[in-house]
């Protein structure tokens, strides 16, 4: 309807209105211009290109989608005081999240590349860099999506550079260093210029960090691609829509590059320690006489070289421009630096008074600007809890209907399956229970074919009686082998964990082959430890049966067993637990 009534209103002003007023003429003016006019006076009149979006929408010459895009640039890029970023970031993440932004294809790709690259923009402004990282990230990603190399890397080192500020300083340099290198020396206008922007990153954290030599390179790597360009500009590749497509205007942009580089380089010889003066006045006067070196900005960028030199005759001159445009809040850290140049240019011609009430004030300015930005790291904090404890929220209510139908949807299918579990379980137990009594039958012949019997107290002497009366027939060996077995059973030898193979040959005076052949031909092939084993199991049988007051620790440690280990072994020759063979019988 408010289409309808836009279009009805345009339409009779046309039709019925010939003498209309010059604010109505420029307002139908506007109304009928495309966005791209909306985009020419966005900057300086952004409240006349927020109406001739709004009529451009309304009359259907723009999609609704493109219109708050257009909006949300408006409020990015204006210039103007009264427009406030926020708006343009709640805009824009609204914008990432719209269907229009989702479709597939190129045109979807396209759109989500516009909108990031306007949202990374926006916070990198504003100084939201835990926002700017992760759309400069997915921006970076849709831009190798998109073949477009030179961008991805841009975009990587202005990555990188956040990272720096941040004090991820170790994986923000390796973003821009492979930028860098992987850019330098290819004969394409947009890897050219992407490596510049990259080199230009890597030449800000160095400044920073006070590496001049770094920062000469650097430049010097930036003024000799340039002048390779320039001596063959047919052989690069015209592959970049952010350059200037006029040889002239190209022209400019090459100087522009080339003198900011020069300005880097001289700044960095006469900031080092000690500073190399000469070449410091060399790349100062090549950048002075560049176009850029006579602007009030190129002029700006140069102060630390000519307050280096002593120049302060061009220092001075240039703070009265600055100062004489009224466009330096005195609350700004520009106009911290200013008086802090001021005191230089005081205390280089003996004004000390003034040089130190300058100083003094920088300092208070400086304290106070600290202050500030604490205060605004501390509200984005704050600012930024609250958001995602709003969202938390948000999603909470959302989602509490969808979370009580799952809960019962869920204790319905778990009450189904603790059905179904436990009828199995009983089942399974039931079968298990069948199996161990055959088993434990299978023990009990196994008990009786091993001829286990309780072994009585006996005296030594009775002992060494049995010794010498129940001798076996069938040689020296088996009867050996008897004795030793019988010593083992009968002063039951074998309830010592510590038992081993030596203790026989010392007490029965024999060597360790002869042991091992008695073993073998006597004990069914067993070693010494399966032998020992084999006994404390049959003892360990009888006691389970017999003894059922007797705890299975108790059992274990009667027949020289730990507990786990008694449970291994019985598992292992028995097919179930002491426990279940005891349930068992």
């Amino acid at each position: 309807m408010k289409k309808i009534a836009v279009a009805l209103s345009l339409f009779i002003l046309v039709c019925c209105s010939r003498n209309v007023p010059d604010w109505q003429a420029n307002w139908k003016l506007d109304t009928l211009q495309l966005q791209d006019a909306a985009m020419m006076i966005h900057d300086k009149e952004p409240q006349r290109a927020l109406a001739m979006i709004d009529s451009a929408e309304a009359i259907g010459s723009t999609s609704s989608y493109m219109a708050d895009f257009l909006r949300a640039k408006v409020y990015a890029q204006s210039s103007a005081i009264d427009v406030k970023k926020d708006t343009a970031l709640v805009m824009l993440k609204s914008l990432l999240d719209n269907d229009s932004t989702k479709i597939a294809g190129q045109a979807g790709i396209d759109r989500r590349i516009e909108v990031l690259s306007l949202l990374t923009g926006t916070c990198r402004k504003r100084e939201e860099y835990i926002d700017y990282l992760n759309y400069a990230s997915q921006l970076s990603e849709l831009y190798k999506l998109n073949g477009s190399k030179a961008d991805a890397l841009r975009t990587d080192a202005d990555l990188g550079y956040i990272m720096t500020m941040i004090g991820r300083r170790d994986e923000g340099v390796q973003l821009i260093d492979n930028a860098i290198s992987s850019l330098k020396g290819d004969k394409s206008m947009d890897r050219l210029d992407a490596f510049i922007v990259s080199s230009k990153r890597k030449i800000f954290v160095l400044n920073d960090e006070g590496d001049y030599e770094g920062v000469i390179n650097l430049a010097k790597d930036i003024i000799a691609e340039i002048d390779r360009y320039e001596s063959s500009p047919s052989e690069y590749a015209e592959d970049n829509y952010r350059l200037p497509p006029i040889w002239l205007d190209r022209k400019r942009w090459s100087n522009f590059y080339r003198a900011q580089a020069q300005c880097y380089a001289a700044n960095a010889y006469a900031l080092s320690t000690p500073a190399d003066r000469d070449s410091a006045a060399k790349y100062i006067q090549l950048f002075r006489a560049s176009d850029y070196g006579k602007t009030t900005n190129g002029r700006w960028m140069a102060l630390p070289t000519s307050a280096a030199l002593g120049d302060w005759d061009e220092v001075n001159s240039m703070l009265d421009i600055i100062e004489s445009q009224n466009t330096v809040n005195p609350s700004s850290p520009k106009y911290a630096k200013i008086l802090y140049y001021r005191a230089l240019v005081a205390n280089a011609r003996g004004r000390v008074k003034e040089a130190y009430e300058l100083m003094r004030e920088h300092a208070e300015l400086s304290e106070k600007l600290n202050r500030e930005e604490s205060d605004e790291d501390l509200r984005k904090l704050s600012a930024n809890y609250s958001a995602r404890e709003n969202e938390l929220k948000l999603h909470q209510v959302e989602t509490a209907s969808r979370t009580q139908s799952i809960i019962l949807a869920l204790l319905l299918l778990g009450g189904i399956l603790s059905l179904i579990f436990t009828l199995r379980f009983r089942k399974q137990r039931i079968s298990l229970e069948e199996k161990n009594k055959v088993l434990a039958k299978v023990i009990e012949k196994y008990s009786e074919t091993m001829n286990i019997e309780p072994q009585e107290e006996d005296t030594a002497d009775e002992s060494a009686a049995d010794e010498e009366d129940d001798t076996p027939a069938g040689g020296p060996d088996q009867e050996l082998f008897a004795r030793i077995d019988g010593v083992i059973r009968s002063e039951k030898l074998y309830a010592n964990k510590l038992l081993q193979r030596q203790d026989i040959i010392d007490r029965f005076g024999i060597s360790r082959h002869a042991l091992n052949d008695l073993f073998n031909n006597y004990a069914n092939g067993q070693s010494f430890p399966g032998y020992i084993n084999s006994i404390r199991l049959q003892e360990a049988l009888f006691l389970l049966k017999n003894d059922p007051g007797m705890s299975i620790t108790a059992i274990a440690e009667a027949v020289g067993f730990t507990p786990a280990n008694l449970r291994e072994q019985f598992k292992h020759r028995f097919g179930m637990t002491p426990a279940e063979y005891r349930q068992s019988i």
